[in-house]
């Protein structure tokens, strides 16, 4: 009998959590100055793995704004995402919000093009893939993962395999996520005094 799309989830969350608890992925959150969170999502589980400075300002009186983030739904797979601050599924139904926050999915556009150019050229070992294709384009609204990381173990990874593996990614990724979110806030800053 297999298993419920609830144990499914609530099994996933139960991984991740334990995942964060290895040392080696406590020491990347450590050293790169990262919060964790696993929490069930409409379909799936999610590990997702930020911090605040990679959460952009809200500027004039657009409600929303952006958060790159690295996240997890599968243990073998490690992606780094744009995603919309608070998050809200479907945007490209809703034009009317597509309309008020166009300067943010612009932005979005450039910091996903942006880290999938970077995000190919990070050093990590043989054994990992990544990967932008089969990625929507960086300026369809559903595309938010920025690119895509793969271990090469399979779904049967351990919780210290993945662990390591999100390091290794954190590692090499951080500074460009850095790089990519200083950009991004000093030219919202800038957008901010254009409106005064």
């Amino acid at each position: 009998m297999s298993e419920s799309i609830t144990e499914q989830k609530v099994a996933a969350v139960v991984f991740f959590k334990t995942v964060m608890e290895e040392p080696v992925l406590r020491a990347a959150l450590r050293e790169h100055g990262l919060s964790s969170n696993a929490d069930p999502s409409q379909f799936n589980s999610v590990l997702i793995l930020t911090k605040v400075e990679w959460t952009l300002p809200y500027w004039g009186s657009l409600p929303k704004t952006l958060n790159v983030h690295f996240e997890a739904r599968r243990p073998d797979e490690f992606r780094l995402e744009v995603g919309l601050e608070p998050y809200e599924g479907n945007v490209g139904q809703k034009p009317e919000l597509m309309r008020r926050i166009e300067p943010v999915l612009a932005l979005k556009t450039g910091m996903v093009r942006a880290l999938r150019i970077g995000g190919m050229l990070i050093p990590l070992p043989a054994r990992y893939q990544a990967s932008v294709g089969h990625l929507p384009a960086p300026e369809e609204t559903r595309s938010h993962t920025a690119i895509k990381f793969t271990s090469g173990l399979g779904a049967d990874v351990t919780s210290r395999q993945a662990a390591a593996f999100y390091a290794e990614v954190i590692g090499a990724g951080a500074p460009l996520v850095e790089g990519v979110a200083s950009l991004a806030w000093s030219f919202v800053d800038t957008m901010q005094i254009n409106d005064i």
